[in-house]
C-alpha cells in the first residue's frame, strides 16, 4: 500500500495521532508551543512561518493515518486537526497542500514491537546509516 500511495502522492507529510500529541507539526495551532517544549527555546510567528515554509517546500498532502483501533472520537480529533493544519498552511504561508487520510495497520506496529525485521515492507537501519530513495528504480536503499 505505501509504495503505491508514494507513487500517487510523492509529496506526503504523515500526520498521526502520535505525533499529533507530542510533536510541533506544521500548521498546527499549538505549534509554536509544542516546539519550546520539544527543543527548549521560544520562537515568534515570523520564524514558525519561516520554518514551516522550510519544513513544507516539498510537500503537497498532510495525510493523517487513521487507526481505526483507537476509535472514532480519537480518529476524528485527529482527522479535524490535520484539516485545521491544512488550512493555516494555505492561508499563512500560501501553500496548495491537499487533506488526504489512510487507515493505519495495526501490523506494521505488532511487527516493529516483535523485532520482526525481516518480513517484506520493513526496513532497517543500522546506526549511522541513511535512508534513500532511488526515483527510478522506486526502492529504498541505505546509505
Amino acid at each position: 500500500f505505501h509504495r503505491e500511495y508514494l507513487k500517487r502522492c510523492p509529496g506526503t507529510f504523515w500526520f498521526s495521532c502520535g505525533w499529533i500529541e507530542g510533536f510541533p507539526l506544521p500548521g498546527g495551532e499549538d505549534y509554536s508551543e509544542k516546539y519550546r517544549e520539544f527543543y527548549g527555546r521560544e520562537i515568534n510567528e515570523q520564524q514558525r512561518d519561516a520554518i514551516e515554509r522550510m519544513l513544507m517546500q516539498n510537500y503537497t498532502h498532510l495525510t493523517f493515518i487513521r487507526w481505526n483501533e483507537l476509535g472514532d472520537r480519537v480518529a476524528e480529533k485527529g482527522r479535524q486537526y490535520t484539516m485545521r493544519c491544512v488550512a493555516s498552511l494555505c492561508e499563512r504561508i500560501d501553500y496548495r497542500l491537499q487533506y488526504d487520510e489512510v487507515e493505519g495497520s495495526p501490523s506494521i506496529l505488532q511487527r516493529f514491537v516483535d523485532g520482526d525485521w525481516k518480513k517484506d515492507g520493513s526496513v532497517y537501519l543500522a546506526p549511522g546509516k541513511r535512508l534513500q530513495f532511488d526515483p527510478g528504480s522506486g526502492r529504498l536503499f541505505s546509505e
